[in-house]
């Protein structure tokens, strides 16, 4: 019977891994070839559009916490393969990449992804929610936009 690899703990809704290996572990011993060095992985951007505009206005509002498929793309798209192309067309083969990754490759990422999240706690507090803003345009509104062809 095979090990289950995962357990979910429901009053947080955390994935644990029940690996004998921390996750420091786990990313000191990998034998996967980073592109970015992990400490800079697990940190927010300090270069993207929400950290600028939070930098311009002198505010702090946080970053959304970053999956283990967005720190993969972070770290894939710094290949200079990717310098010049459109962000979609990156997502689209890094996408295909992660598909194709084998599972431990994968488990490296969502050990990352966990690092990740517990430096947004210590950083950003515990209290964070992603609310996503209401769209100014009513859904019935975007679909009349194809109805006008018809």
């Amino acid at each position: 019977m095979k090990e289950k690899m995962f357990k979910i703990v429901r009053p947080t809704n955390i994935l644990f891994h029940l690996n004998p290996k921390s996750d420091l572990e786990m990313i000191e011993e990998t034998n996967y070839k980073f592109n970015l060095d992990p400490d800079i992985l697990i940190n927010n951007s300090e270069t993207s559009r929400l950290a600028e505009r939070n930098r311009k206005k002198g505010i702090k509002k946080p970053p959304r916490r970053q999956n283990a498929w967005i720190i993969y793309r972070r770290d894939k798209s710094a290949k200079p393969e990717f310098k010049g192309k459109k962000s979609k067309d990156i997502s689209v083969e890094i996408a295909k990449s992660w598909n194709e990754e084998p599972r431990e490759t994968v488990l490296l990422f969502e050990a990352l992804s966990r690092l990740s999240t517990l430096n947004h706690i210590k950083r950003y507090g515990d209290d964070y929610k992603y609310s996503p803003k209401k769209s100014s345009k009513p859904k019935s509104a975007k679909k009349s936009v194809f109805n006008q062809n018809s």
